[in-house]
Formats: structure tokens, C-alpha cells, sequence
């Protein structure tokens, strides 16, 4: 029962019209202002049943103070924090529009656009918050605390309530003036608790599956429920897989891990300027681990390339030097010059082909050309010594002139099949733009609204489209191997069902 009365004259300004709500050791009424042309407030009463010590009404104005200091479009301001007879109050703006619970509970979960904006609102406000210095942490988000205003935005009400304040009121009531359990972070339970940042992230996290599902994870039990082993839930089918993966990582049992609130902010904002969600990076994957697209430093591609011309030039002289020298034909060479001298006058000349039993040359130089008309028999002078250029010799020259390597990107053959695709989506010796190149070549392969039944390791079997299914393949691990377990195709033979499972490598 609450301990003040409708039409009560609070302080002797404020009559109180209706109890909005009681919250922990407090009661927040709407009440008129009688001082300030009949405006209609809130006023948030601690304690109303006690009567405060000096200290904790000294401990809870230096919050006030502070909190009176920040200034953020999506952070609900007071108007004045002041004690009436023993009982701090703080009289607040009224938000005809209600809460986020009272919203859920009048129609149901929030559409993917209104997660978008909360998300975007509240990422916002919470950055700011963490970033003061030293940081002020909300310790209060759910539902109840989340405002709307008239231009169906979102404020964060009920924040920056320091511990020690907390600790005080509860010692001075014997109330219990923490979170509550269903959005309490596991390290809450610690045996060395932490309250930070990343707290603040997981109450949000609850706080989304809530508003997407219309219920609180684990039955209400929050963070400890994770310390017992249970596992982090996903959103219903009906919304993207990409949010889900969001709000996963949110609950991450390991608060390292968890998203600060500017990537939160980021996500939601490209979602409202694309009208989708980002299907790469951090959320763009199956399971809520850190898995960016790896992309291969242009240096690599340097060295393949200069690795390759040094393979193609031992090739080239290896292919020279056995087939392509002076010498039979299809034979390794003998010499790799051939001198051509005259014959004596008197003396034949041997044929330079050995083995061979063709009709010998005459016995006129083959390196010098006689005029039909000649008739002298006086032997002609010695020519110059000179290297005999044979048809294979003309040949291999020609082939090496036009055969200069080029340094170009060595090419990579696309997949044509979906094994195949498998296999080289995730193989990171091929470049990431070159594999993104081939991501419509395969959904050319599935039929339209294809699903894909996806489990990864031990997990549960999870179900994606087929561009959703790329997406996790071109951000998987390159040791990671895709086992098909079984397909189901139409009339047209794509692809309508896939049930695939992929096993990390060690």
C-alpha cells in the first residue's frame, strides 16, 4: 500500500493525482504543480514509510548534483531534487507517452524499426554515460526505465545512482534497492563482483530479448542462470538473424566480450539509414564470437607473384636447355655452339649429324653462299668463325620474346558447384574480394526463399537464407570445414533446403 494519498499536497506544492508506479523504496506519483501554472509531473518520493538520516539525504543531493550536470538528448533531466520532512524527492518531466513496459504490455513486442531507434537512443545516451570521466553507469536499465516522449523517442530514465547512495538507503530501510535480478549481469554474482560498463550492456540485452519476446530470459533469474551453465537464448525466428546475434553478444556470460555502446549505436544506425542490418562484421555471423572478414595484406600477393615468375623462368630454362638447343630434334643437345670451318681441298667433309645416315652436305662452307657461276677451283679464304642459327634456335628465341611474364593477380577459378563453393567461400588464400565477387554466382544456385539449416560445432541447428548462409561462410575461419548432411531441391533443381554443419580446425 503506498504511504501517501491521492489529492495529498506533497510538500506543499504538489497534489498528488495518481500513483504512476512504486519502484524499489520508491513511489512516483503524478501530481499538479500548484505553483507553476497547473503543470502536470512526476514526483519521485524515496523512502516515503521512513524517515532519512542527514547522511544518506547529504549522499543522495551529491548524486543529484552531478547527475543535474550531464546533458544528453536521450537522458531524462529533473527539473529539482530537493527533502520534505526527512523524504528526498525529485520532481521529473511527465511522460504522457508511459514506459517501454507499459508500451509492451499495451501491444505487444517492438517492431525491427523500434528496436532500431531504441537501440540507436539508448547506445547513444549510454556512450555518453561511459565515457564521463570517471564514467557514470546507469545500473538501472529495463523496461521500466525507458521512456517515450511525445515524438516517440526514447529517454533513459533513473540513472547515476551511486553505490555507496544505494548501500545507504538500503541499510537505512532495509529495502533492496538493486537491479533486479532478471537483469543482472553474471559477474554480479561473482565472488569478487564487478559493476561496470559492460553491466549496463547485459541489463540492455535482457532488456531487448524482452521487448522482442514479451519475457525475460531464464525465467527471471538473469546473469546467475549463466553462471549454472544455461545457454544464451536466441530471438523468435521472426526477427533477423543479425539482431538476435546482437543481442546474444550482449548477454555474453564473459563481460569482456560484450559490445560497447557506440557499436550498438553504430549497428542501429545503419539499420535505419539501409533499412536492413549489417550482414558483416561482429553480428553479421551465426554465433556471437569477434569474427571480422580477413582480408590478405598486399604484400602476400607481392611475394606469390615474384615466386611464380621465378618458377616460370626455371621452367622456361630447364625446357630450353633440354629440347630447345642446337641438336636433334626431341634430343638433348650435344654442343650449344656449332662451329662450321671449311674443308681441306682434298678431304671430304663429315657429316655433323652423328648416327645419322642422311646424304652428306657438299663439300662447299655451309656458312657461305657460292654464285652458280663460280668456277674457280681455288679453295676460297677461311671464313670468320660463326655460331650456325638452326630452325629450333629461331624458334625458342621467338617464344622467349614474346613470353615476357607479366606481374598481374594470379587468377582464381570460380566455383561451379555447391561443394565446391563450400570449399573456396572460405579458403583465405583467396582473396576476400574475389570470393565476395562469387557470393551471387552461388545463391544462383538456390531457389527463391531457400532455407539453410546451419549448426555450428555442438550448437543447436539454426536456420538462415541463403544469403545469410554466404555471409557466414565468407566470415568463417579458413580451417573450418562445411559438411553437407542433406539437400532438397525443386522442380528446377536449385537448391530449397540445406542442412549443412561446420566443424572449426584445431
Amino acid at each position: 500500500m503506498p504511504t501517501l494519498q491521492q489529492n495529498d499536497v506533497f510538500a506543499d506544492r504538489y497534489r498528488l493525482k495518481d500513483l504512476l508506479g512504486t519502484h524499489g523504496i520508491s513511489e512516483v506519483w503524478l501530481a499538479e504543480d500548484q505553483q507553476e501554472s497547473r503543470e502536470m509531473v512526476a514526483v519521485k518520493v524515496y523512502a516515503p514509510q521512513f524517515r532519512l538520516e542527514e547522511q544518506v539525504l547529504n549522499q543522495l543531493r551529491e548524486d543529484y548534483v552531478r547527475i543535474n550536470e550531464l546533458d544528453h538528448p536521450h537522458l531524462l533531466q529533473f527539473h529539482h531534487f530537493d527533502q520534505h520532512q526527512g523524504m528526498p524527492y525529485l520532481v521529473l518531466p511527465y511522460m504522457e507517452n508511459g514506459s517501454l513496459a507499459q508500451r509492451l504490455y499495451d501491444k505487444g513486442p517492438l517492431t525491427a524499426y523500434e528496436i532500431a531507434l531504441l537501440l540507436k537512443q539508448a547506445g547513444s545516451a549510454l556512450h555518453y554515460l561511459h565515457t564521463q570521466q570517471p564514467p557514470v553507469l546507469h545500473q538501472s536499465i529495463k523496461p521500466e526505465n525507458i521512456l517515450i516522449a511525445e515524438d516517440e523517442s526514447y529517454l533513459l530514465a533513473d540513472f547515476g545512482i551511486s553505490n555507496r547512495t544505494r548501500i545507504l538507503l538500503r541499510k537505512a530501510t532495509g529495502l533492496d534497492t538493486s537491479l533486479p535480478a532478471a537483469y543482472a549481469a553474471p559477474e554480479f554474482f561473482a565472488a569478487q563482483p564487478v559493476k561496470n560498463a559492460a553491466s549496463d550492456i547485459f541489463a540492455l540485452g535482457v532488456t531487448l530479448y524482452e521487448l522482442c519476446t514479451g519475457e525475460v530470459p531464464w525465467q527471471g533469474n538473469g546473469g546467475l542462470a549463466l553462471l549454472q551453465g544455461a545457454e544464451v537464448p536466441y530471438l523468435p525466428g521472426s526477427y533477423d538473424r543479425v539482431l538476435s546475434n546482437i543481442v546474444r553478444v550482449c548477454l555474453d556470460p564473459n563481460w569482456e566480450k560484450r559490445p560497447t555502446a557506440a557499436e550498438l549505436e553504430a549497428e542501429a544506425t545503419y539499420f535505419l539509414e539501409n533499412g536492413k542490418w549489417k550482414t558483416y562484421g561482429r553480428f553479421g555471423i551465426v554465433t556471437a564470437n569477434v569474427i571480422e572478414y580477413k582480408r590478405t595484406p598486399w604484400y602476400k600477393y607481392a611475394l606469390a607473384g615474384i615466386a611464380a615468375l621465378l618458377v616460370l623462368l626455371a621452367a622456361g630454362y630447364f625446357y630450353y636447355t633440354r629440347y630447345y638447343l642446337p641438336g636433334k630434334t626431341g634430343k638433348p643437345a650435344e654442343n650449344k655452339v656449332i662451329t662450321v670451318l671449311p674443308n681441306k681441298p682434298d678431304e671430304p667433309k663429315e657429316s655433323q649429324s652423328t648416327g645419322s645416315t642422311a646424304t652428306p652436305p657438299p663439300t662447299e662452307p655451309i656458312a657461305q653462299k657460292r654464285s652458280p657461276e663460280t668456277t674457280s677451283t681455288k679453295p676460297p679464304a677461311p671464313p670468320k668463325k660463326e655460331a650456325v642459327t638452326t630452325p629450333a634456335t629461331e624458334t625458342y628465341k621467338s617464344a622467349v620474346a614474346t613470353q615476357k611474364p607479366a606481374l598481374t593477380k594470379p587468377a582464381f577459378a570460380k566455383p561451379r558447384t555447391l561443394r565446391a563453393f563450400l570449399a573456396q567461400m572460405v579458403d583465405e588464400k583467396v582473396p576476400i574480394e574475389v570470393r565476395e565477387k562469387w557470393k551471387p554466382d552461388m545463391l544462383k544456385l538456390f531457389a527463391p526463399g531457400a532455407a539453410v539449416y546451419y549448426a555450428e560445432g555442438s550448437e543447436a541447428v539454426s536456420r538462415f537464407s541463403a544469403g545469410e548462409f554466404a555471409d557466414i561462410l565468407l566470415s568463417a575461419d579458413s580451417t573450418s570445414t562445411v559438411t553437407i548432411d542433406s539437400t532438397q531441391e525443386d522442380d528446377s533443381g536449385k537448391i530449397k533446403e540445406l542442412y549443412v554443419r561446420m566443424m572449426a580446425g584445431d
